[in-house]
């Protein structure tokens, strides 16, 4: 007997859309213009600077492998 049932398939396209999303939340300094992440904006524009160094840009991270776990995760 054949089964009615419609198995989901992975949409790997969807998933690698969403963790770019999560690289994006997560940048720091300067943003650009076309930053999707709409609720943020440019933070930590003064990192170092009374140190003479310029710390500025990169990215934010909890220390939790947050951004490797939600995307291993979907």
């Amino acid at each position: 007997m054949l089964s009615t049932h419609s198995v989901a398939l992975p949409d790997y396209g969807d998933a690698l859309t969403k963790s770019f999303l999560i690289f994006e939340a997560q940048r720091s300094g300067m943003l650009p213009q076309s930053q999707r992440v709409k609720w943020r904006q440019d933070s930590s524009l003064r990192d170092g600077f009374q140190a003479h160094v310029d710390l500025v840009g990169g990215y934010y991270s909890g220390g939790d492998n947050l951004k490797s776990s939600i995307e291993m995760a979907y």
